[in-house]
């Protein structure tokens, strides 16, 4: 039989052929690679809503803003809590699907955040959102 019987001077080959071990490890990497990227930036799936007509869908959004100071501006005018209270519920009465954004400073307390948050809800807002900017999370003191 042909190879079966070790001639004189033939020694036994008892090498590793490196090149599969090569390629599933650079498989498992790019694998590695991937998946860690997606568990650090999670994928959200967002299926929009689809309209025949946009101007039956726009609301009126109303800006509110907390400057550093705890000064309140709505639309860029500057007023009070109790003025803006005012706005917001004849807002409300006028057309009960307003939205409002609120946009505050980093520096000022949560408090008057909440107070807004609060006033809003008197004045029996539906649609709210608010303003943030995506930092890392080594600005905002998040060790993970």
């Amino acid at each position: 039989m042909a190879g079966s019987a070790l001639a004189e001077g033939d020694d036994i080959i008892a090498a590793i052929n490196v090149t599969p071990l090569v390629d599933i490890t650079l498989v498992l990497f790019i694998i590695f690679m991937v998946t860690t990227s997606l568990m650090q930036y999670p994928v959200v799936l967002v299926e929009f809503l689809c309209v025949k007509h946009i101007n039956d869908v726009l609301t009126k959004n109303i800006g509110i803003a907390l400057d550093v100071d705890n000064n309140l501006y709505i639309n860029g005018r500057q007023m009070t809590h109790e003025d803006a209270l005012k706005v917001l519920k004849d807002e409300v009465r006028s057309d009960p699907n307003v939205a409002v954004t609120l946009s505050a400073d980093a520096k000022i307390k949560y408090q008057h955040v909440m107070t807004v948050l609060d006033m809003t809800k008197e004045a029996a807002v539906k649609n709210f959102s608010l303003t943030v900017d995506f930092a890392s999370k080594k600005e905002v003191g998040v060790d993970r």
